[in-house]
């Protein structure tokens, strides 16, 4: 018979647990490398070797100042546009310090020209070229501001003036302007005129006569070798003219017949018409030459009245009235 050699229950036991023991280690391994592998891989780029700070880490002071989260920062400001000139309004702004506690200075070139506890500056007495600077006093300290520079001011125009001021077709228009300039710059005169949206010259006259229905435009531009004045543009549009009725005092009676002679004149040069307008009976103008014609009755002494008019065909009128003497 065959013995079959058994190991004890209490062994087999002990193999059992030690399994489950390694198994166990294995697995706590595997996490923990699984652990560190996450926390690597959300570290961000460049931290290596470096420690957080949290909310509750602490950095250094920076040297020459206080380290007060609360300290505060005085500092003051002159606001003038990037476009400083002689007639800006200035005007302060400040940081850190009661304004209506200090006083303000106003500095041109670094001498006080000006203080008072106000936060602007109108018609500051400064010249192109000069720096302007401000200074505020609050408790006992100095506040120094920007320093702005105050650039050339543009020339204005004076006078701006067509002659004639009454124009008529075949006048040739001029142009009366003056400019000024505050920095005391020398100023240049810059002309432009147009007739009906063309060139028309650029002098102190137009180029050539001007005529019934011309539009005129002229552009005058100051300049003082750095900047424009704004320009000033004057339009004007040629309108007809009424005609003129001449009286050369030239008459003539026969003892029947009383002839007056009358002629007119057309700034434009058109052909008139004339016409009787009241008179005595009898009386009659020539359409064309202007002559009236009277056959004054036989029996007629003293004083007799006539209105003549003259028109041109354009809406232009002339009316005057007349006297004949029969003694």
């Amino acid at each position: 018979m065959q013995r079959i050699s058994q190991i004890p229950r209490s062994g087999q036991n002990t193999l059992s647990f030690i399994s489950i023991e390694m198994e166990i280690k294995r697995s706590l391994v595997f996490i923990f490398l699984f652990a560190l592998s996450a926390c690597s891989s959300e570290r961000p780029a460049g931290t290596e070797g470096k420690l957080a700070a949290g909310p509750s880490s602490v950095q250094a002071p920076v040297a020459g100042l206080p380290f007060s989260s609360s300290a505060a920062t005085y500092s003051l400001e002159v606001i003038g546009g990037a476009d400083l000139t002689r007639t800006t309004t200035l005007s302060l702004r400040v940081n850190g310090f009661d304004p209506v506690a200090s006083r303000f200075e106003w500095l041109i070139n670094g001498a006080v020209v000006g203080s008072g506890t106000t936060l602007s500056m109108r018609n500051v007495p400064s010249k192109k070229g000069d720096n302007v600077q401000a200074k505020a006093h609050f408790q006992g300290r100095e506040i120094a501001s920007n320093i702005l520079t105050v650039k050339n001011s543009p020339p204005e125009l004076t006078k701006v003036k067509i002659m004639p001021e009454v124009f008529k077709p075949g006048d040739t228009l001029n142009i009366e302007a003056a400019g000024d300039d505050i920095d005391g710059d020398p100023v240049e005169l810059f002309i432009e005129w147009t007739r009906n949206g063309e060139p028309a010259g650029k002098g102190r006259s137009i180029e050539g006569p001007v005529r019934r229905g011309d539009r005129i435009s002229v552009k005058i531009t100051a300049f003082d070798g750095e900047r424009y004045s704004v320009p000033v543009v004057l339009n004007r549009e040629i309108k007809n003219m009424p005609p003129m009725i001449i009286d050369d005092k030239k008459s003539a009676y026969d003892g029947g017949v009383y002839t007056y002679y009358l002629r007119g004149s057309d700034p434009d040069g058109d052909t008139l018409t004339f016409a009787l307008k009241s008179g005595p009976a009898g009386m009659t103008i020539n359409p064309q030459t202007g002559v009236v014609t009277w056959k004054v009755p036989g029996d007629f002494k003293g004083k007799a009245a006539f209105v003549v008019t003259a028109n041109d065909g354009h809406g232009g009128e002339a009316s005057q009235t007349f006297n004949v003497e029969i003694k």
